[in-house]
């Protein structure tokens, strides 16, 4: 009996928790709702905030991990690979992004 009370408890409180709040929903919308992976390009990688564009690497190199099925990764390489991208985006900012990710983890 007691362990059922912990549970609703337990259920009643993680609702609680995960539910966002009205005052906080409306606070910030997301800004990106549907990204089109063959049409991002570098001139708006470039644009994102440091946080928007650590979450895009990190996608990115993921995505392009799995199109390979690598099951590891060797972490610095993709260090070095981020840093590659970010200058190849520069220089050609109307790329696609997917495509210079692709190139660089050949």
């Amino acid at each position: 009996m007691a362990w059922k009370i912990i549970l609703i408890v337990a259920v009643v409180g993680f609702v609680a928790v995960a539910s966002p709040s009205p005052a906080l929903s409306q606070e910030k919308s997301p800004k990106w709702t549907l990204v089109d992976l063959n049409t991002l390009d570098c001139r708006t990688y470039l644009k994102m905030t440091g946080e928007e564009r650590e979450t895009t690497v990190a996608f990115y190199h993921g995505f392009v991990s799995g199109m390979k099925k690598e099951m590891t990764v060797n972490v610095p390489l993709l260090s070095e690979i981020s840093d590659k991208v970010l200058d190849q985006c520069i220089d050609k900012p109307n790329e696609v992004l997917l495509k210079v990710f692709q190139e660089n983890r050949k």
